[in-house]
């Protein structure tokens, strides 16, 4: 092929984002697809002549533009649904073997379980960091619990509590009381930037 794209369906649906390219200039790569040209794609699709195709008729402009003439598409398929294609770009007419048409289907095949793989990880490490600051904040809290119960002097137990504080999530920590009519206890913590 002259060029290939990896395209991507957007999550709500409303178009197609090019993901990944060689051989297509930045103007066709900038173009999108902003419309569903309304195919189910389940099985790699060719195209030997992209402007007599009624199919691609949102996309025939840029397809003129870009000076392709024939196509070869793939689809990605993660967890049964087409959530992208792989895309092959010929910029002369092209006649389609059946090795061809098997080769991209693989390709797109080995895509897909890559794709599958990094978003299962991307979503296990999601988990893990939220399963790790909720146990953070859970023995932050069993620590406050026991500070407080361990002292009747509450200038003591403010102090280990705000300590407990800055070791955990803080570089300081400011503490309020109000001596008045009633005890007010505000507890301020400025966190560590992320770096």
């Amino acid at each position: 092929a002259d060029a290939y794209a990896i395209w991507r369906k957007s999550s709500d649906s409303s178009g197609w984002t090019l993901v990944s390219s060689t051989g297509l200039s930045e103007e066709f790569v900038r173009s999108g697809i902003t419309q569903d040209a309304g195919l189910r794609l389940t099985e790699p699709l060719v195209f030997e002549n992209v402007l007599e195709e009624p199919v691609l008729a949102v996309r025939h402009a840029a397809l003129k533009r870009e000076g392709i003439r024939s196509m070869l598409v793939a689809p990605l398929q993660v967890h049964g649904d087409t959530t992208g294609t792989v895309t092959l770009y010929w910029r002369t007419p092209h006649r389609f073997t059946e090795a061809e048409v098997r080769t991209a289907a693989a390709l797109s095949n080995m895509a897909a379980g890559a794709l599958t793989t990094a978003e299962l990880y991307e979503r296990e490490t999601q988990l893990r960091a939220g399963a790790e600051a909720s146990e953070r904040r859970t023995a932050f809290l069993a620590e406050a619990t026991a500070a407080f119960s361990s002292s009747l002097d509450y200038e003591t137990t403010l102090r280990s509590v705000a300590r407990l504080a800055i070791e955990r999530f803080a570089d300081w920590c400011a503490v309020d009381v109000s001596r008045g009519g009633e005890l007010a206890l505000r507890l301020y913590m400025f966190p560590r930037p992320v770096v």
